[in-house]
């Protein structure tokens, strides 16, 4: 394609797709759906960074500007469940999207990540209780 072309396309409001389609617009497909081994690796390292994270938070403190402090970081906290479920589902996705030779080896560490990510969820939940519960 010229660079005129593109120009002309670009002007006309179709855009031109610099991630490989055959024709303009055509959209390819997430990056974990072409290379799942590595949409499944990186599910798993968010959910380690993420259930470290909230791990270290620990349990709420006992004192009178204590639930002012835990409910100022709350929003700064809510990051980790979006973040969570996203890789979780990028996890899931990938394995689906693995070839048939390559899910029987791919299916453990998806299953890793995807529990991981929950797990994740789960410390939040117990993180929002405990500021609540204070």
């Amino acid at each position: 394609m010229s660079p005129e072309d593109k120009v002309n396309l670009e002007a006309s409001g179709r855009g031109v797709d610099s991630r490989g389609g055959n024709e303009p617009g055509d959209a390819a497909p997430p990056w974990w759906r072409r290379r799942p081994a590595l949409g499944i690796a990186a599910s798993l390292t968010a959910g380690m960074s993420t259930a470290l994270l909230l791990g270290a938070l620990g349990p709420p403190a006992q004192g009178a500007g204590a639930a002012f402090v835990y409910l100022v970081t709350l929003p700064i906290a809510l990051l980790m469940p979006a973040l969570a479920l996203a890789a979780a589902l990028i996890a899931w996705q990938a394995l689906g999207a693995a070839r048939p030779a390559l899910r029987p080896l791919l299916i453990v560490p998806a299953t890793i990540a995807f529990a991981a990510n929950i797990v994740s969820l789960g410390m939040f939940l117990r993180f929002v209780l405990q500021v609540l519960a204070v």
